[in-house]
């Protein structure tokens, strides 16, 4: 493999009892050509001064600045990484060991630009979740539909990027808090599709903070995004099937039958029916796990 330059940005805000974590897990990779840069996004807490330390301590860069909200902070890292790679990761989340090497390793097998993978959700970090990642290049495919339509799984943590493509799509969009979404979209919308490699490279913590648990502030900036992105076409019918697939996620059945009709007259009814089935099958599948 070249020994290619991979920057890591990590965003900063309000974690100080996980971002030491979040830190050694990028600093003991195994692939081992490292950029990596740590911002503060105005964290009213006393983290920056434990990042201070391991900064001066392990040679990174860390960067403090007044709060400007994710995207600007993101857009800061772009603007700084001098890597041939780009990747972000919250302050609260965790690489497993070899999660650089191996997205390495399919981007150039695949000739890819962008690549994704696997992760593990839960509330605390077990050593034990990164010593069972197998050896495998198998991998599923994401379309701009999927990502649409509520059928796209792909964790923003293990997003890889190659950073002129990230550049050239015009880095992040500081108008919504979706940031993972509106560059996926923008993304496939112009390259068709995203790899994600089925393995799991990374461990995305879920708690009360997180964006993720508040299901109905995620859904409000879906619809905002897709009424104010210009790239996304037909926004009546996109915005009906948005709209059905919440009261269907949601589970307001009533509303769900009401708006039906109106879908089916814009022409949507073939997507909606992809994305209830790919969304029961995930119902399903967890219930059997369970």
């Amino acid at each position: 493999m070249n020994n290619e330059l991979v920057t890591v940005i990590v965003p900063y805000y309000k974690h100080e009892q996980f971002v030491e974590e979040c830190i050694f897990s990028i600093l003991n990779q195994s692939y081992k050509n490292i950029e990596l840069i740590v911002i503060d996004d105005g964290s009213p807490d006393d983290g920056w001064v434990k990042i201070a330390q391991l900064a001066e301590e392990y040679g990174f860069s860390f960067v403090r600045k007044e709060n400007e909200g994710l995207c600007k902070t993101l857009n800061l890292g772009l603007k700084l990484a001098k890597g041939k790679y780009f990747c972000a990761i919250a302050s609260d989340d965790v690489f497993f060991k070899y999660k650089l090497e191996r997205q390495l390793e399919f981007l150039k097998s695949e000739k890819l630009q962008v690549c994704s993978a696997g992760a593990v959700c839960g509330t605390s970090f077990d050593i034990a979740m990164d010593q069972s990642v197998e050896r495998n290049m198998n991998y599923d495919t994401c379309t701009y539909q999927d990502f649409l339509f509520f059928r796209g799984n792909v964790f923003a943590v293990n997003l890889l990027w190659t950073t002129n493509l990230l550049k050239k799509l015009g880095g992040y969009n500081e108008s919504t808090k979706l940031e993972d979404l509106y560059i996926l979209l923008k993304y496939t919308s112009q390259y068709g599709s995203i790899k994600s490699l089925t393995c799991d490279l990374a461990f995305y913590r879920s708690h009360s903070a997180n964006l993720s648990a508040d299901r109905a502030l995620i859904y409000q900036e879906r619809m905002l995004l897709i009424k104010n992105v210009d790239f996304i076409k037909n926004k009546k019918q996109v915005l009906a099937i948005n709209q059905i697939l919440i009261y269907f996620l949601s589970k307001k059945l009533f509303k769900f039958i009401i708006v039906i009709p109106k879908v089916i007259a814009l022409g949507g009814s073939v997507q909606l029916i992809k994305s209830i089935k790919y969304n029961l099958t995930g119902y399903i599948t967890r219930w059997l796990r369970s």
